[in-house]
């Protein structure tokens, strides 16, 4: 058998075994879902095995934890999937930075959008929470447990915080939800749709990524305000063609959200 029949073999061999569209947009969410948990979870228990109960406690220890965890969440849910469709010989239409949404450089454009953004998602917030408390079920006012105090924050407690929740947090979870996952489920869209239905595609990826970013928090009032804050960061991203305007908006929100609970718990 010639190196050209033996080719064609295993090409037909790999089209047999496609996985089904359906399947795919199940797979991508709880992949992205359980390598966050699971990589928190590893590093969690290696932090409890490695450092002394006292010093577990501290702040900064708690925002190193979060850091470390996130990052190699990040790296993992990337870079398998790159190495398996390297190893399968799976041609990519894009590029690995253009999936991400992160070809160009920070622009302009990209800093005033994100003002907008920032306050379109207020509004969109408002309307859902409004919305929801027409349910029993629903507390708006529930607190969410980041396992901080966040009157006791000083010195290098607050400053490797203020890296985890301001700076890490956003970038990891916008390169993750809309950047890897958004740009993965859109291109598994297109392809079932087809061009004519652009948008039906950029709606299904807009509320599968955001539904899979609000259970990431948990909590129903967080996952409705993040819910609304994804949507409108998925059409940030149709806007700019990057998530440079999404990680703006995040890091606004939450470098808000720090230091008005630090003045009003101080």
């Amino acid at each position: 058998m010639n190196k050209q029949s033996a080719a064609n073999i295993a090409t037909k061999h790999t089209q047999t075994r496609k996985i089904p569209v359906w399947l795919k947009v199940i797979i991508l969410p709880l992949w992205v879902i359980g390598i966050l948990f699971l990589s928190q979870l590893i590093f969690s228990n290696l932090f409890r095995w490695i450092i002394p109960q006292h010093i577990l406690t501290y702040p900064w220890v708690q925002s190193l934890y979060i850091i470390i965890s996130d990052v190699v969440a990040l790296l993992i849910i990337i870079l398998v999937p790159n190495y398996l469709e390297k190893k399968h010989h799976i041609t990519k239409k894009e590029s690995t930075r253009k999936i991400l949404g992160l070809l160009d450089l920070l622009t302009w454009k990209d800093i005033l959008l994100s003002f907008i953004g920032y306050f379109v998602y207020l509004f969109l917030s408002y309307l859902l929470f409004r919305l929801f408390s027409a349910f029993p079920w629903f507390n708006p006012d529930q607190a969410q447990d980041l396992g901080y105090t966040y009157s006791l924050l000083f010195g290098i407690d607050k400053i490797i915080t203020m890296l985890a929740l301001i700076v890490v947090v956003p970038i990891v979870e916008e390169v993750l939800f809309r950047g890897f996952l958004y740009g993965k489920l859109k291109r598994i869209m297109l392809s079932t749709f087809k061009k004519r239905a652009e948008l039906l595609s950029i709606l299904f990826s807009t509320l599968i990524v955001s539904l899979a970013f609000a259970l990431l928090h948990g909590q129903w009032n967080v996952g409705v305000d993040v819910f609304a804050m994804s949507v409108v960061l998925c059409i940030m991203r149709e806007i700019s063609g990057s998530i440079y305007p999404g990680i703006l908006v995040h890091i606004i929100k939450n470098t808000l959200a720090f230091f008005v609970l630090s003045s009003l718990l101080r």
